[in-house]
């Protein structure tokens, strides 16, 4: 299952992030949890909660229905995320 979230993460949320001016991170990523950070352009973007709940959530949960989804925003990244490009 990890597979297919980095899959989703990689060839549909990255690049649509990446297209609005911003950059996805990956902190962790399993089938009980999914947690995403998004810098750039994102970092102070009124409209995170609507990307959020409108497309990053559904396409998570296609893939992996029963995982616990966190997005975060700002400038300083957490430890250990890894860039999606």
């Amino acid at each position: 299952m990890r597979d297919e979230i980095l899959t989703v993460i990689r060839e549909v949320l990255a690049p649509m992030v990446a297209a609005d001016g911003g950059r996805l991170y990956v902190i962790r990523a399993d089938a009980e949890r999914v947690d995403l950070h998004l810098a750039g352009r994102f970092a102070g973007c009124p409209g995170n909660q609507v990307a959020t709940q409108r497309v990053i959530q559904p396409a998570i949960a296609a893939v992996a229905p029963r995982a616990e989804l966190t997005v975060t925003w700002g400038r300083l990244v957490p430890t250990g995320a890894q860039q999606i490009d």
